[in-house]
């Protein structure tokens, strides 16, 4: 197999279909029996199900491009060597490398097996973006334009106690998990936690628990099991919040979170759940802390004063 100056005109149209989002001639280049076979075990058959499957799939990565940096043409069969770049819908940025091969029939795609690493593409829309990115994504799904237009949420629940920890209450969605267990990396962080110190989260769901041990991170799952304790603000609707360093300052995890003071009041908006909640009252009276902390964390300061 050789290198071609010659791009089959199927292929051509394929790329330009892909990065344009030209769907109309995009469809033109399939055979009517075509299938694509996409890394992971998923399969296309026919050309709605392939139409259907692109724009769903690059919903993901709202900024893309598909550089076709090697083809080699065989016959009907063509390989094509593919660096992606792209940001997702946070605004991380992506890149990595892929390989397509296309079976054509009378000039047009009969066959399409994709090749490139799932993990990573995956690792890619787990990270979380900045929080200017995240909120906008979330103000945008609960259909308000900014924080300001947002009356307070005082439907949800209350913790019993301001500082909680353990126990925690209330289900976590499985969309949930990994912000939620990245959040509590983040408070093992500020709180100084050493490598050998177990610390509870509050976990009723056995799920969540399960997600925590697969991140093979210092966390208990009951009381009984922890040494150490952490002071957290943490509530079942929002994961944690803030938590206190070693000196006794409570840092706002802020890429996960916009907290605002309102009237006395401490209002919350998660940017990493599934479904959107904003300005949550947490019925917590606080005030924010100008100044740089001892502890050296650059993270906003907040004090509960009840």
């Amino acid at each position: 197999m050789t290198r071609s100056p010659v791009v089959p005109d199927a292929i051509r149209r394929y790329f330009e279909g892909v990065n344009r989002e030209d769907w109309d001639d995009f469809r033109g280049i399939w055979h009517d029996d075509a299938e694509v076979d996409v890394v992971g075990g998923m399969r296309f058959r026919g050309v709605d199900e392939i139409l259907a499957y692109y724009p769903r799939v690059l919903a993901n990565f709202p900024v893309h491009h598909d550089d076709p940096y090697g083809i080699h043409v065989a016959g009907e069969v063509v390989t094509v060597e593919i660096a992606f770049r792209g940001e997702t819908a946070d605004g991380v940025e992506a890149a990595w490398e892929a390989v397509d091969v296309f079976h054509l029939d009378g000039g047009r795609v009969r066959r399409l097996t994709t090749w490139y690493d799932m993990d990573e593409v995956v690792g890619f829309l787990r990270r979380p973006g900045t929080p200017e990115r995240r909120l906008a994504r979330v103000l945008a799904a609960a259909g308000v334009e900014s924080l300001d237009e947002a009356e307070p949420a005082r439907e949800a629940s209350r913790p019993r106690a301001v500082r909680a920890v353990l126990p925690g209450g209330g289900a976590v969605d499985a969309a949930d998990w990994d912000e939620r267990v990245r959040l509590w990396r983040v408070v093992l962080d500020v709180a100084g936690a050493a490598p050998d110190d177990v610390v509870a989260i509050p976990s009723p769901d056995p799920a969540f628990d399960t997600a925590a041990g697969r991140a093979r991170q210092p966390f208990a799952v009951a009381p009984a099991d922890a040494t150490r304790v952490l002071d957290v603000l943490s509530w079942p609707e929002t994961g944690p919040v803030a938590a206190a360093c070693a000196h006794g300052f409570l840092h706002v995890l802020a890429d996960g979170h916009v907290v605002e003071v309102a009237g006395g009041e401490l209002l919350v908006t998660p940017l990493g759940r599934e479904e959107p909640l904003v300005r949550f009252a947490t019925g917590v009276a606080a005030r924010e802390l100008d100044g740089d902390c001892p502890c050296g964390s650059t993270l906003p300061r907040l004090e509960v004063t009840r």
